[in-house]
């Protein structure tokens, strides 16, 4: 069955509707587009100085700018991220779920 999406047998395969990626650097360019566009934007470091700098109440604002400029800009990623947000292998992953995930005031 592997074999008729990627005939050479090998891994990765990235699966996207009708969109059949077979080659390991097209899935690495996928994957560096979060790793250096939108990954960076969020990290613990980035955040403190928004705090520190500008106002604790920004980080989030900034974040989710960020990380939406990111999914608009790159459409499958956002298609693959929503479609995988409705698996619940991923829902029972997702940080909030997790036990030793700090409450917050939301919570």
């Amino acid at each position: 069955e592997f074999t008729k999406l990627n005939p050479i047998g090998y891994a990765p395969v990235l699966v996207d509707g009708d969109l059949v990626l077979s080659d390991s650097f097209a899935i690495l360019l996928a994957a560096n587009i979060v790793s250096s566009s939108i990954q960076p934007l969020q990290n613990l470091a980035t955040l403190k100085y928004i705090k520190d700098k500008v106002s604790p109440d920004e980080q989030l604002a900034f974040s989710k700018h960020h990380i939406e400029k990111g999914f608009t800009q790159f459409h499958v990623l956002s298609r693959l991220n929503e479609a995988n947000n409705e698996i619940p292998a991923f829902q029972d992953a997702m940080p909030e779920k997790q036990p030793d995930t700090p409450l917050t005031s939301a919570s």
